[in-house]
């Protein structure tokens, strides 16, 4: 995920961010700075729901 989207999420004054995450809930932050983008959108009251790909099996965030 390009970071940047972040910045434009707050320049464009969304309602809140969906993020469906890999099948037990996990996220890619290794390569780039993806928990200090959400903290930006959360410090700018924009809600950030993460959901997981798997429909039926048990999914810890």
């Amino acid at each position: 995920m390009d970071t940047g989207i972040f910045e434009y999420i707050i320049k464009s004054k969304f309602d809140g961010v969906i993020i469906e995450c890999f099948g037990l809930g996990g996220m890619s932050f290794k390569f780039n700075n993806t928990v200090s983008g959400i903290e930006k959108l959360i410090k700018n009251n924009i809600p950030v729901i993460l959901c997981s790909q798997c429909l039926y099996e048990k999914s810890d965030f």
